[in-house]
């Protein structure tokens, strides 16, 4: 088994990997600013959480993709979502009264938001067969039929 057949049976568990990423990454968000000071571990571990899971997912569709390669315009927002994560564990893990941290938690609601959008379009792809092996993939726009009244 080739890791591209492993990240493309990982991705095709669907709605159930793409709704935990989902969950994960909002958990975090809201664990930024629901969570009392004393509990800053807890907020560590949920942001940690979710920057190792958004890291393994991008490469996860690396390596289901056909190219093989980093795209800013697929990978972007989660790549970005990542590294901000990470940079708040490393910059406010004791208090959050700095510049640097009331800036991030400024930032990261609007790049997970963007991220998780990123996933619910993810979500509603229409499904396409791939004709040398079989499988189905998934395609952005997908046409199920002609409306000639359009035309």
């Amino acid at each position: 088994m080739t890791l591209a057949s492993l990240a493309k049976g990982v991705l095709g568990l669907g709605a159930t990997y793409v709704g935990s990423l989902m969950v994960i990454k909002v958990l975090s968000c809201g664990s930024i600013y629901l969570l009392p000071q004393s509990s800053r571990s807890l907020v560590n571990a949920c942001v940690w959480a979710s920057a190792l899971a958004t890291a393994l997912d991008i490469v996860v569709r690396i390596l289901a993709s056909s190219s093989s390669a980093f795209s800013f315009s697929r990978h972007g927002a989660d790549a970005l979502l990542a590294a901000l994560l990470v940079a708040y564990a490393f910059l406010c893990h004791e208090s959050s009264g700095e510049r640097s941290c009331k800036a991030l938690r400024m930032v990261i609601p609007f790049v997970v938001l963007v991220s998780v959008g990123g996933n619910m379009m993810r979500l509603n792809r229409a499904p396409k067969e791939d004709k040398e092996a079989g499988i189905q993939e998934l395609e952005l726009g997908a046409v199920v039929g002609s409306d000639h009244a359009v035309e």
